[in-house]
């Protein structure tokens, strides 16, 4: 995950959560609602009216995924080694 455009937008890059997202990156809109909270969400449209779809959500350091089309959440976490091993040619 990394933040853009003025912490307003964030670039997530899926591996092993979902299978509608895995490897790839893409841009959503990011929320700060303070204190270190944040909502990463899209805007979409159904019929006329428009509503939010949340991606990830972080509450006191600990970020939620949200499988999209799935009620369900699931806890991730930031891990030292998977990031060294990390690629930036597999984005």
């Amino acid at each position: 995950m990394v933040e853009a455009d003025d912490a307003k937008q964030m670039y997530v890059h899926v591996k092993n959560i979902s299978k509608e997202l895995d490897g790839r990156t893409v841009l959503y809109l990011l929320e700060d609602l303070g204190n270190g909270n944040k909502n990463v969400y899209v805007n979409k449209k159904r019929g006329s009216k428009t509503y939010r779809s949340n991606l990830l959500s972080c509450r006191d350091g600990r970020w939620e995924f949200y499988q999209p089309g799935k009620n369900t959440s699931l806890s991730i976490r930031y891990s030292e080694t998977a990031s060294k091993d990390f690629k930036i040619e597999d984005v």
